[in-house]
C-alpha cells in the first residue's frame, strides 16, 4: 500500500469507536429530517452529550492513532 492509498483510506474518515461514530450517523440520518420530534429528541441528547467534553476526548484520540499511522508509512516508504 503506498502513501497515496493510505491517504485515500483517511478521508473515508472513522472515529473507531463504534457509540462516537453511531453517533454521527444519527445525526445525519434522513430520518430525522421526516420526524420533527425524533429529531429535536437527538439534538437534545447530543448536545448534551457533546457538553460533557467526550466527543472531543474520542476525536483526539482517533488522531492519535492516525499520525502513528501516518509516521508508520512514512517510514516504510523511506525504507524503499
Amino acid at each position: 500500500m503506498g502513501i497515496d492509498d493510505f491517504l485515500i483510506q483517511l478521508v473515508k474518515y472513522c472515529t473507531g469507536i463504534k457509540s462516537l461514530d453511531a453517533m454521527v450517523r444519527i445525526s445525519r440520518s434522513a430520518l430525522l429530517k421526516c420526524s420533527p420530534r425524533l429529531n429535536q429528541i437527538a439534538m437534545n441528547l447530543l448536545y448534551m452529550i457533546s457538553n460533557t467534553g467526550l466527543p472531543a476526548s474520542f476525536y483526539l484520540y482517533s488522531k492519535e492513532i492516525i499520525v502513528k499511522q501516518i509516521k508508520k508509512q512514512i517510514e516504510i516508504e523511506k525504507q524503499k
